[in-house]
């Protein structure tokens, strides 16, 4: 079953249908959701298969806030995105931080990755607090954006990601060329302050 029949399925008034569109969904993400976050959040594949329930349940409460089928499938993978930085923050998994990306002198984006328990000193803990926040900022505000920017920095190419966003390969090119833009405003106060001490 494809996602928009699943969508359709979701939506139905048919129990039957409903139940088999939920099954569906399971079968079509589960597996790659607990796969996805072992290898970026690095969860152990209990705390993986928790938030893929956690997030199975959102989906199926929140379904109706989805009006249209083809956003279907990429509004899934932020739900899972979502639920995994809630996770995270309430396990407060200080040596198992996320990656953040701050941008260079050039320009181009270098990847932080914050270690807690690692010998850094004040001033690169301020500074990865401040890229922390920021971060989580953007992707509060533009939950969409900062997944194909993750989606990016894990490695998928354009046609990957148009896959998943349903996008066409051009299209998703410049959607993400244009959240990097959105991004590096939101990053952009860490890297002034970097520079100023």
């Amino acid at each position: 079953m494809e996602f928009d029949d699943i969508f359709s399925g979701l939506q139905s008034n048919s129990e039957s249908s409903k139940n088999a569109a939920a099954n569906a969904l399971f079968n079509q993400i589960m597996t790659p959701g607990i796969r996805h976050l072992m290898r970026k959040w690095r969860f152990p594949e209990q705390d993986a298969e928790e938030v893929m329930m956690i997030s199975m349940e959102k989906m199926f409460l929140k379904i109706n806030s989805v009006k249209d089928s083809k956003a279907f499938k990429s509004w899934c993978w932020t739900v899972i995105e979502n639920s995994a930085h809630d996770f995270y923050k309430a396990r407060k998994r200080k040596a198992e931080t996320p990656l953040y990306m701050s941008v260079d002198d050039d320009g181009e984006e270098a990847v932080i990755e914050l270690n807690h328990e690692s010998n850094m000193n004040t001033e690169l803990v301020d500074v990865s607090k401040c890229l922390e926040q920021a971060w989580a900022n953007f992707e509060n505000d533009f939950p969409e954006r900062a997944y194909v920017i993750e989606q990016q920095v894990e490695g998928y190419s354009i046609e990957e990601i148009a896959i998943k966003i349903e996008r066409s390969d051009a299209a998703t090119k410049e959607f993400i060329s244009q959240s990097k833009k959105v991004k590096d405003k939101y990053l952009k106060k860490c890297k002034e302050e970097s520079d100023d001490d």
